[in-house]
């Protein structure tokens, strides 16, 4: 063989076992790998709050169109006139009415004011 061509020897091989770690790489490979498992953990718990949230109004609320219905019927029912038992003759008068006729009858005495269950005044 001649001078000019590389031998097998000559080949260039991996240095086996030699050398220090890079300290530098290393500490900044496990900061930043750090850093990534808070930011996921958090954005998991975020995640976690918001769909159990959602998961409460769902259950105990239900379709929020349902309770903003709800809530417009009962508005309709406590102000609005009308028969609650026409053979009896009850009617339902709005609350404001009736707590204006309230006021006036315990202000005239002309009810008396209620208490405990069985207690005489």
């Amino acid at each position: 063989m001649s001078e000019t061509e590389p031998t097998r020897e000559d080949a260039v091989q991996p240095e086996v076992g030699g050398g220090d770690p890079n300290t530098q790489a290393t500490v900044l490979v496990g900061i930043v790998g750090a850093i990534l498992v808070f930011v996921v953990i958090v954005w998991l718990q975020v995640l976690f709050y918001d769909v159990q949230d959602q998961q409460v109004v769902r259950i105990n609320v239900g379709d929020p169109r349902q309770l903003s219905l709800l809530r417009a019927e009962q508005l309709e029912t406590i102000n609005s006139y009308g028969w609650k038992d026409q053979q009896e003759g009850l009617v339902t008068i709005p609350i404001d009415r009736a707590m204006e006729l309230v006021v006036r009858e315990l202000a005239a005495g002309e009810v008396p004011p209620s208490g405990p269950a069985g207690e005489q005044p």
